[in-house]
This record gives C-alpha cells, structure tokens and sequence, in this order.
C-alpha cells in the first residue's frame, strides 16, 4: 500500500503529517549541519518516525 495517499498535505507541498507514512529517514549533513542534528531530529520524533540515520561524510560535526 502506498501510505503517501493517506498523508494530505503531501501533494501540494511534499510534506508528511503521520510518522507512520515514513520508516525511515536518511539524511546527508550540510553546512547547516546544526539543524539536522538538533532541529530535526526533535522533529521527526515528534511525528513518530521509527529510525533516522545522519551521514556526515565531511565529518562536520563534532
């Protein structure tokens, strides 16, 4: 089944509302790597996604 039919605000602006919609999150750090270490990672916990990898292939971060 495709989940992303449930989820309303997904055609008009690719945006997720239900955790359950998306398992899991990869995301490449940038140089705005604050906001995915922080930011982001609260967010996506708040929708309820299930796993969330970072890679940080520059090793920006500390």
């Amino acid at each position: 089944m495709n989940r992303l039919t449930t989820e309303p605000m997904w055609k008009k602006r690719s945006t997720i509302t239900k955790g359950e919609t998306i398992r899991l999150i990869i995301e490449v750090v940038s140089t705005n790597w604050q906001d995915d270490y922080g930011h982001k990672l609260a967010d996506y916990e708040r929708l309820g996604i299930f796993e969330y990898w970072i890679l940080d292939y520059l090793g920006l971060a500390v």
